[in-house]
């Protein structure tokens, strides 16, 4: 509601408003799609056709990995979890949303004393940096889930003045490790398919 107040109040006359594929699929929570929700402010959007960026990913040896929330992770299951993979060399290694958990920058109440949002990206840039280093040759993804989309969701609440400046909303890419390690991120809610096999991250409703 607020963004559609914001884009009326400017007074322009807008041609057409494109979205991603993705606008379509349902949250969870409301059972309603993002379509839906514009649809019923008064914005019409025109849908992008998938132009096919997991092709790579569909006929792969794939080696999926799931809410790390780094740094509350249990280090004896995702070290089990890269062994296995290495016992069968993957050709491509996906991070299903949640490698990070940004606590201090959720809407519910929180313990101050808990690590900070610096804290939580250099565990993710050390991560990523071992990840490409025991699999040199393998292509990395990394789908955001809603954990991940708490930094992007923090700029939009609370300075949503910034977020049309660039590099301000994926600000976290680079101290992450994301261009060093060459991993390629894939957009939250993006259905990502392997073969025939539709993967969601746990909050996602298809």
């Amino acid at each position: 509601p607020h963004y559609a107040k914001v884009l009326q109040e400017r007074g322009y006359v807008y041609g057409t408003h494109n979205a991603p594929h993705d606008i379509m699929v349902r949250e969870l929570g409301s059972g309603r799609s993002r379509m839906e929700i514009a649809g019923a402010l008064g914005i019409r959007f025109a849908v992008v056709p998938n132009i096919g960026l997991m092709d790579g990913i569909d006929a792969a040896r794939l080696l999926v990995l799931s809410d790390v929330h780094l740094p509350f992770h249990d280090s004896t299951a995702l070290e089990a979890a890269l062994k296995h993979g290495e016992g069968f060399n993957p050709q491509a290694i996906l991070l299903n949303g949640d490698l990070l958990d940004f606590y201090q920058l959720s809407r519910f109440d929180k313990d101050p004393t808990m690590p900070k949002v610096s804290a939580e990206l250099e565990c993710g840039r050390q991560f990523w940096a071992h990840l490409r280093a025991r699999f040199p040759r393998t292509k990395l993804y990394f789908k955001l889930g809603n954990h991940d989309e708490r930094f992007t969701n923090y700029i939009f609440q609370a300075a949503p003045l910034l977020a049309d400046i660039p590099g301000i909303v994926n600000g976290w890419e680079e101290p992450c490790g994301i261009h060093a390690n060459k991993v390629t991120v894939i957009g939250y809610q993006r259905p990502v398919m392997a073969g025939k096999l539709m993967i969601l991250h746990g909050h996602e409703k298809g």
